[in-house]
């Protein structure tokens, strides 16, 4: 995951950390998740953080943090980031019963909301929307968006812990404000198996 951090031009991207090390408010150290490389994260003048996160930095809690920056390699070795947005900062038992930490280990995004069940669902511009999906042996899932409003931004495939079926995740923006319908087809041999259809209203 963190190979992807060297190649980021004005793009962003979000990751998931514990934090190990505090330095000072502005500087602390985080293990990123599914990986043994700590990075040195630093907030600017130009960091924000999402609606209720506090910005009040615990040992142990999971911080998901976006970034635009590239990632710097200091004399000893160490490596450091400039970090643009501050989406969790949490105790470990409060978001690891999320299944979006699982999404966002194997994606390398945190998503704001997971559809499921729920077929329809409101979201704020600019918010992060995830879908899990089974599996299926010699089938495979496609989308169709109805408008530019939501796009595809990530796609993989990671096994459940819970129940060790390997799920198919997908990642998806709201990009615009307005409504959008998103269509999943299970398919085999160009022939559609089963069909999800999510409602998907952006303010």
């Amino acid at each position: 995951m963190l190979e992807d951090i060297e190649d980021i031009n004005n793009e962003k991207f979000t990751y998931t950390g514990k934090i190990i090390e505090i330095k000072d408010t502005n500087e602390i150290v985080v293990n990123i998740l599914n990986s043994k490389k700590s990075i040195n994260i630093k907030l600017t003048d130009n960091t924000t953080f999402d609606e209720n996160i506090s910005n009040d930095f615990i040992l142990g809690n999971i911080i998901i943090f976006e970034t635009t920056n590239c990632l710097t390699v200091n004399e000893d070795d160490t490596l450091e980031l400039d970090i643009t947005r501050i989406i969790a900062n949490e105790k470990d038992e409060i978001i690891t019963v999320d299944k979006r930490e699982a999404i966002s280990s194997s994606i390398g995004i945190f998503p704001n909301v997971i559809l499921e069940e729920e077929k329809q669902i409101t979201v704020k511009k600019d918010k992060i929307i995830a879908i899990a999906v089974p599996k299926v042996d010699e089938c495979s899932w496609e989308h169709i968006i109805d408008n530019e409003n939501i796009r595809l931004i990530n796609e993989s495939y990671e096994k459940d812990i819970s129940d060790n079926e390997e799920e198919h995740y997908l990642a998806f923006v709201a990009d615009n404000i307005g409504d959008s319908e998103l269509i999943l087809q299970l398919t085999k041999d160009d022939e559609i198996i089963k069909e999800l259809v999510y409602k998907i209203y952006i303010n």
